[in-house]
């Protein structure tokens, strides 16, 4: 394009010194000296103007037309079975992951449970055998259904953020920075946080996201964090950096919402970031709650649709070769708090069981919430 602009003006110069000059000669002859002047300047403008830059013109509208980076190309949902979605994972040759799971601990969760958990704290833990808060709901899910599927080892990492020690800057481990080996251990780890942190804020999950980033980067291996929050967001964009900057990286982001929402920020998120690949899921379990009464059905609903992007995700981490790439040992993890987070045991999480406070009860099971379990033995067994 550019070679055929720059032919194309050399033609129009020659043609117009061919007229100028031939011009000048005729006129010439019978014009006096002011005339001739006059004249020269007339065909110099004319040169001028016949002698603007096809190619710029070209290149200019070039750039109009040149479009700015926009959202990635989202990924559809495109499986209506659990059975669909892990074959596909099995074809996209998913041999190995492991899972990350963070809990919101942000103040705005002692009012986000007004309408779906009865005007209580979502985070609120009751002695009652079988009574679970919307966190406990969605942790005992990704052990129930998650685990065994998505990670190798069976050992997740427990993490918190937004507490009044790590507001928006760090996160803190739970279990006392050991990873948890069985469905019983993650929850007696949350609820011995749940019962002593301070909620505070601002809401970020960019501290998070960047620790997720850093155990891909000294592990190598392919991780999907499950982040379980309220949704509601104050540091919008430092978390969309931490997202577009975790589409570099073999890592999957799934974000859980509980309590009344709203879920718009969550929805950007999942759908219109320009980030390297539609790496961020957003599943809202408040919804679920309220239309699968079932608790296995919603179990399996719940799996469907935290998995559903998983397969072409991971094709795409694949073909980008960001699965190749070595351990570092150099990784320091500068956005984990250490040392002031070693909490008591709680008692309450030894009796916890299915089902939640503020949901109806499923017809022929327990008041609501899956289903309730027996108190978990002195050694509880693995995932």
């Amino acid at each position: 394009m550019a070679e055929g602009a720059a032919k194309e003006e050399g033609k129009l110069g020659t043609l117009s010194l061919t007229v100028g000059s031939l011009s000048l000669a005729a006129y010439s002859r019978s014009m006096d000296a002011t005339s001739v002047l006059l004249f020269c300047c007339f065909v110099a403008l004319v040169l001028l103007l016949l002698r603007q830059s096809p190619a710029a013109s070209q290149n200019n509208s070039d750039s109009r037309k040149q479009p700015q980076r926009g959202p990635s190309k989202r990924i559809a949902d495109n499986y209506r079975s659990l059975r669909q979605v892990e074959a596909a994972l099995r074809r996209a040759g998913l041999e190995s992951s492991d899972l990350i799971v963070a809990v919101d601990f942000t103040k705005s969760n002692q009012w986000q449970g007004e309408r779906s958990f009865r005007g209580r704290s979502l985070h609120a833990l009751s002695a009652e055998p079988g009574v679970l808060n919307p966190y406990q709901q969605v942790i005992e899910t990704i052990a129930s259904v998650l685990v065994r599927r998505l990670d190798d080892d069976s050992e997740v990492p427990l993490y918190g953020f937004g507490d009044i020690e790590t507001q928006n800057k760090f996160v803190f481990e739970l279990n006392n920075g050991a990873p948890c080996r069985s469905k019983e251990e993650l929850l007696q780890a949350y609820a011995d946080a749940a019962a002593n942190v301070k909620l505070s804020g601002p809401t970020s999950f960019s501290p998070i996201i960047r620790e997720a980033i850093d155990i891909c980067r000294s592990t190598g291996r392919y991780h999907i964090l499950l982040i379980i929050a309220d949704g509601l967001m104050d540091d919008v964009d430092e978390t969309i950096r931490a997202i577009v900057d975790a589409s570099k990286h073999p890592l999957s982001i799934v974000m859980v919402g509980v309590g009344d929402g709203p879920w718009d920020t969550m929805e950007t998120f999942d759908d219109d970031l320009p980030n390297e690949f539609d790496n961020f899921q957003f599943c809202n379990f408040t919804s679920l709650l309220e239309s699968h009464r079932d608790p296995q059905q919603r179990a399996v609903q719940f799996a469907l649709d935290a998995l559903m992007e998983l397969p072409d995700q991971y094709k795409i981490i694949k073909e980008r070769g960001l699965l190749s790439k070595r351990p570092d040992a150099s990784v320091r993890f500068p956005f984990r708090l250490r040392g002031k987070h070693h909490f008591p045991r709680n008692a309450a999480a030894s009796s916890i069981g299915g089902g939640t406070e503020g949901i109806e009860a499923a017809p022929g099971g327990p008041p609501g919430g899956l289903p309730s379990s027996p108190n978990p033995p002195a050694y509880a067994p693995r995932f």
